[in-house]
């Protein structure tokens, strides 16, 4: 199991930042490779059409329960900025983690989408910020971050000055990142059990989404749409037998 899981991490990461040798990628966000399809594009996306557990989902019905407390231990590893094509990323070397309950997962990634896929009792939000984490045996855990518009945020400032406008490139920052800045003074959160929101839309995914949003000014949500050229933000899925805690 342990390898499976394991496999399925790397399998996602090397997904999401490949490219084919006529700069077109096997799925998109619109189109005959859109959502709606991605199911029938790859055998490895099966999941993406036959999951029962797949994100995004509307929160609500919400269940309360004595959630476990979240410890953050989030330092200036960010050193990478990714636009794959699909998504403007922060990749991360070792050193960021979170702990829940003596199980520490590694922060993996941050990932950037607008507008954004998880409502709130029916909100929609302009943008929605990942952070993506793996235990050591793969088992992924994202936790999820609201945006409204307003105010100019600082740390996406920093995040945005070398973002790069061409498809399939990636570079070192000249400035490590420390994603402890891109996270809510309330640590409160609503959780449960989906999945990845792109392909291969792994399921067994925890969810921690944020219950306090942050802001962002209308011209960094615009650059960031404008940098991938599209929105990409996955429609919502079906909450089937899933319960919703807070």
């Amino acid at each position: 199991m342990k390898s499976t899981l394991a496999t399925v991490l790397l399998l996602y990461i090397s997904l999401v930042t490949s490219t084919m040798a006529n700069d077109e990628q096997p799925w998109s966000y619109s189109g005959l490779n859109g959502p709606a399809y991605w199911g029938e594009l790859n055998s490895e996306y099966s999941t993406c059409s036959s999951g029962k557990y797949q994100s995004p989902i509307n929160l609500s019905r919400f269940i309360d329960a004595e959630l476990p407390k979240i410890t953050f231990k989030y330092l200036a590893t960010g050193n990478q900025i990714e636009n794959n094509g699909h998504i403007i990323e922060i990749n991360y070397k070792p050193g960021s983690s979170v702990k829940i309950e003596n199980h520490i997962y590694e922060l993996k990634q941050t990932q950037f989408h607008t507008p954004g896929e998880t409502n709130i009792n029916g909100k929609p939000y302009p943008m929605e910020v990942h952070h993506i984490h793996a235990d050591k045996n793969g088992k992924l855990l994202i936790i999820a971050l609201m945006f409204e518009q307003g105010d100019k945020n600082k740390a996406l400032h920093h995040s945005w000055m070398k973002t790069l406008s061409k498809k399939h490139t990636k570079h070192l920052l000249y400035k490590n990142i420390n994603p402890v800045f891109l996270l809510p003074d309330s640590k409160d959160y609503y959780q449960f059990e989906g999945s990845l929101t792109m392909p291969p839309c792994t399921e067994g995914v925890l969810w921690f989404v944020m219950k306090e949003s942050l802001s962002a000014s209308k011209e960094q949500i615009k650059e960031l749409r404008n940098t991938i050229h599209t929105n990409n933000n996955r429609p919502l899925q079906a909450i089937n037998s899933r319960s919703i805690f807070q």
